[in-house]
């Protein structure tokens, strides 16, 4: 039984990794329904057949209340629902398939590891056409390192030349094929193109193939060394089992996250994937980290931004996303250093501002006023700057600064947004909620929406 659960990143690219790497997919299998999003994920390809088992008629029927985010996709023609075990379904239909998806739930519920055995691959395998795929969902959390690294090398035991694929800070999918994936090496931009299918992954901040490809870890040796000497579960000694229950309480994931990025770090990138690392733009870092910020990874959006930074330091996107992503990593510290030293060796509007939503982010909100006015007084025409300064006055409750700010702004421009938002802080702090209200309001149908708007913090 698979948790019905909101729609996130690795439910939609559980379908989309393999689709994308599979050149011409007509026919695709999904054991677990959960909420429909990878189902219907899946048929925004242009395949001929789908279909999906579900082994809990109440998973099924709670799907019901995800339509708008699985696009319906229990009511396309394409579609067919298997009620029973999908492990059962797959050995005894003999039927064939380029794409099987396996989304079991955690490998610590009852009945579940089986699905993580090599019988189980190896019976995937015999049902994928030739050039099929199969995508394995693993996660990260509350699993041992020992379990996760078993998973991965009984998957290699029916894949050798298999590869992992790093979802945020939780997920992993293994990717396995009858032969090498060729979109692997450079297709995946033409499967992009396919009618619907950008739309779809934009819904979860996913925008170019670079986001997905550069989530690639390792392959075949290269994943094998991560593995080590780890056991290969089978069905009649499924180890799995019994010692997944035991680390449900555990604290592997950063363990498991790092080893699989010096995994990455060491191994041999596809030639495609070298080729879009190399000639990256900031922008396309930017993009992948906000991605990783939808995906809840802070950790590994801050060092996309890092590397955006290298690119373009004065983007502002890129440093309001890395002061961000460093906030909800736990680094503003090396981002208070990061950015003080930038100003020490030039002035700049853009990164004082930068600066105070940093001291404010640490409730230092005299220091993060000071650095706003810096940041104002080095660019008076910078909605950005007089937004921050705004936002950390109402934050430190000076009524009266923020006052003398609002009636400033209030005669260069009455409808900017940042007077908008001036006025409603202030209207707030004093306790005039309904005329905040109206403010807001206003402010909402000018399209007012910078990285902080509303908050000094980061």
């Amino acid at each position: 039984m698979v948790m019905v659960m909101v729609p996130v990143m690795e439910d939609k690219l559980l379908a989309h990794l393999p689709l994308l790497l599979h050149e011409n997919p007509k026919s695709v299998y999904i054991i677990g329904l959960g909420s429909g999003v990878t189902l219907g994920a899946a048929l925004t390809h242009p395949i001929e057949r789908a279909v999906v088992s579900e082994i809990s008629p109440e998973v099924v029927a709670a799907s019901n209340a995800f339509t708008a985010e699985n696009h319906e996709a229990l009511h396309d023609p394409r579609t067919r629902l298997v009620v029973g075990d999908g492990r059962s379904h797959l050995l005894l239909s003999g039927e064939q398939y380029d794409v099987i998806i396996s989304e079991p739930s955690n490998p610590w519920m009852a009945g579940v590891s089986t699905l993580f055995t090599r019988q189980f691959f190896a019976a995937a395998r015999s049902r994928l056409r030739p050039g099929g795929i199969l995508c394995q969902w693993a996660h990260t959390y509350n699993i041992s390192d020992a379990d996760l690294r078993s998973i991965v090398a009984t998957f290699l035991s029916e894949f050798p030349d298999g590869s992992a694929w790093l979802v945020g800070e939780s997920d992993l999918l293994l990717i396995g094929s009858t032969a090498p994936p060729g979109a692997l090496e450079g297709g995946v931009a033409r499967a992009w193109a396919r009618p619907g299918v950008a739309a779809d992954l934009a819904e979860v901040d996913i925008h170019d193939p670079f986001s997905v490809l550069t989530l690639f870890v390792a392959r075949g040796m290269d994943l094998r060394r991560f593995t080590g000497d780890a056991p290969v579960q089978s069905d009649d000694r499924l180890a799995l089992e019994y010692s997944a229950p035991r680390a449900i309480y555990g604290r592997y994931q950063n363990v498991n996250i790092d080893r699989l990025r010096a995994t990455a770090a060491s191994a041999r990138m596809p030639a495609a994937i070298a080729a879009l690392r190399a000639n990256a733009t900031a922008e396309q870092w930017r993009t992948r980290a906000a991605m990783q910020m939808k995906a809840d990874s802070p950790e590994l959006a801050y060092q996309d931004y890092l590397e955006a930074l290298t690119i373009a330091p004065d983007a502002a996107a890129v440093l309001a996303g890395y002061v961000g992503a460093a906030a909800a990593s736990s680094h503003l510290d090396a981002a208070d250093r990061y950015l003080r030293d930038r100003i020490a060796r030039a002035d700049s509007s853009l990164v004082e501002v930068e600066l105070s939503r940093v001291l404010a982010a640490r409730a230092d909100l005299d220091a993060a006023v000071t650095a706003a006015q810096r940041g104002a007084a080095l660019d008076p025409s910078s909605d950005r700057a007089l937004e921050q300064l705004a936002s950390v006055l109402a934050d430190s409750r000076n009524d009266a600064a923020l006052e003398q700010l609002t009636t400033l702004l209030v005669r260069t421009g009455a409808t900017r947004p940042v007077t908008l938002y001036a006025q409603m802080r202030l209207a707030q702090l004093r306790g005039r909620f309904e005329q905040s209200t109206v403010f807001g309001e206003q402010l909402m149908a000018s399209g007012f929406g910078t990285p902080q708007a509303g908050s000094s913090g980061a």
